[in-house]
């Protein structure tokens, strides 16, 4: 009896000091893991940031200090910022936000840091996938403001208005993004035909902007945008008016104030906008649509001359633009390397300067450059062969091809819009040109039964429209027009030249 006690205290003695020796061992590997990291992050303090990753990068790969992941993901996150190497501090940072499956204090700071270098990178895609990981309440409220106009951006930018005016409503009036945010909403509101609830926001901006600033010019054409909609051309009008012409809104504004006339039936006024519209100043910029529109109101005035030398210039500008757009579709192989060159280039056709001005285009293509650049980068910095960097590497070549992928669906889309606008202007311009030799014949026939009948009319040289085509003017010197300013801005006051 007494031995088997004995044996019983001894192996409880055993236990203990068994026990306390693993929990010693364990306590000690926790400091030498907490000293191990604390010393990373004072390298980079210091701006050794490069010697940092390194040994950042070692440790992840040891299974001890598996659970200590969200910080050194964040500390990685914070070195390659540092070096500049932006694409691979975003990725990080998302990673010590998945390894602390969304809580916790690395998981905010990461979020925090994530937002601000991927907004300013446009990398929406690593954005979504860091919200979609944590909760939106638990975020400090000092970015939040940040965070809701971020959200906004991304649900407008997928055509979710409803979920965009939602969160661009949350911005606070003493946030800095507070009026960018309201111009957004009212944005959101006319695209989700909320037209009478937009107007109070576009009004407010108005109101509470500074005249002349690009806030104040975009919410006048905004107002003028909801009253069309609303079928009010009249105070369309008046605001459209509003626009200054130093504006770099004035050119929409022209463009859809002619539309507005028309809609009045004001033809003459309708001109005067597409005789600015087409006049050197603006020889660049691509608006098929407006000649078209330009030959409907003539045709409806039956300026027959006009509207033939219209069509002679529809067909020299965008002809040849439809062939190219249809060949590129065609070989759609080569569509990636038209929108890289297209895009580097500073001098372009004015089919190609309105697919380079898209700006999803031009964001691409910059994440693009910037992604190779990085990836150059980090060959320098690290060896692409080390086991440790390997992710890192991989996460470049995954985002650098999603971008290229990307740029070349854009591309395809924006090329097939492109080329169903110029056929459907097309048929357009064939059913003018149809109407206009209809007119013709009509004006023929007319001239037979005058002669027939012994009818007599007198032709002054200078009454007859050749007179001014052939030499190359389209109102030379003729009492319809005269110029306003230098650039190009007619009035029209000429009259129909349709039969009585």
């Amino acid at each position: 009896m007494t031995s088997a006690l004995y044996l019983l205290s001894a192996f409880f003695v055993f236990f203990i000091i068994s026990a306390f020796s693993q929990n010693t061992f364990a306590a000690k590997n926790f400091s030498t893991r907490g000293s191990k990291i604390n010393k990373i992050s004072r390298l980079i303090s210091s701006g050794n940031s490069r010697k940092a990753s390194v040994k950042i990068m070692s440790l992840l790969k040891l299974k001890e200090y598996r659970r200590s992941k969200p910080r050194l993901y964040f500390l990685l996150g914070l070195s390659f910022e540092k070096l500049n190497l932006k694409h691979s501090s975003v990725w990080a940072l998302l990673q010590s936000i998945k390894s602390s499956n969304g809580s916790g204090r690395y998981a905010q700071t990461s979020l925090t840091r994530l937002l601000l270098t991927a907004s300013f990178l446009k990398d929406g895609k690593s954005i979504k996938e860091a919200l979609s990981l944590i909760s939106l309440t638990s975020f400090d409220r000092k970015n939040r403001a940040k965070l809701y106009y971020i959200l906004g951006k991304n649900y407008f930018a997928k055509n979710n208005f409803n979920k965009a005016a939602l969160y661009f409503s949350k911005v606070q009036r003493r946030s800095s993004l507070y009026f960018l945010s309201r111009y957004f909403l009212a944005n959101s509101l006319t695209e989700a035909k909320k037209l009478r609830r937009a107007l109070r926001e576009f009004k407010k901006i108005t109101n509470k902007s500074k005249p002349y600033t690009k806030m104040h010019t975009a919410s006048l054409l905004g107002q003028a945008r909801v009253y069309y909609q609303l079928k009010n051309y009249k105070r369309a009008l008046t605001f459209y008016y509003k626009v200054p012409r130093d504006s770099e809104f004035w050119l929409d504004s022209l463009q859809e104030s002619a539309w507005t006339e028309l809609r009045l039936n004001k033809l003459n006024g309708s001109l005067r906008h597409f005789q600015t519209i087409h006049s050197s100043y603006y020889k660049e910029n691509y608006i098929p649509e407006s000649l078209i529109l330009r030959a409907v109101v003539y045709l409806k005035l039956c300026k027959y001359d006009e509207i033939k030398k219209i069509l002679k210039i529809y067909n020299q500008e965008y002809t040849r633009a439809l062939g190219d757009v249809s060949y590129l579709l065609k070989n759609k192989g080569s569509i990636y390397k038209f929108y890289i060159k297209l895009l580097s280039k500073k001098k372009v056709k004015s089919w190609q300067t309105k697919l380079a001005s898209s700006d999803a285009a031009i964001t691409l293509f910059k994440q693009i450059i910037s992604l190779i650049k990085e990836k150059n980068n980090l060959s320098r910095f690290y060896s692409s062969r080390s086991n440790s960097a390997r992710s890192v590497f991989k996460n470049i070549r995954s985002q650098l091809s999603f971008s290229k992928n990307s740029l070349r669906v854009l591309g395809t889309y924006s090329l097939a819009k492109m080329n169903q606008q110029l056929i459907n202007l097309k048929k357009q311009k064939d059913f003018i040109r149809y109407e206009l030799l209809k007119s013709r014949q009509t004006a023929i026939k007319k001239k037979i039964v005058e002669k027939k009948l012994g009818i007599q009319k007198e032709y002054i040289e200078e009454d007859k429209r050749d007179f001014y085509i052939q030499n190359g003017y389209e109102y030379w010197p003729f009492q319809g027009e005269y110029w306003l300013d230098e650039l190009g801005n007619y009035y029209y006051i000429g009259g129909s030249s349709c039969a009585k």
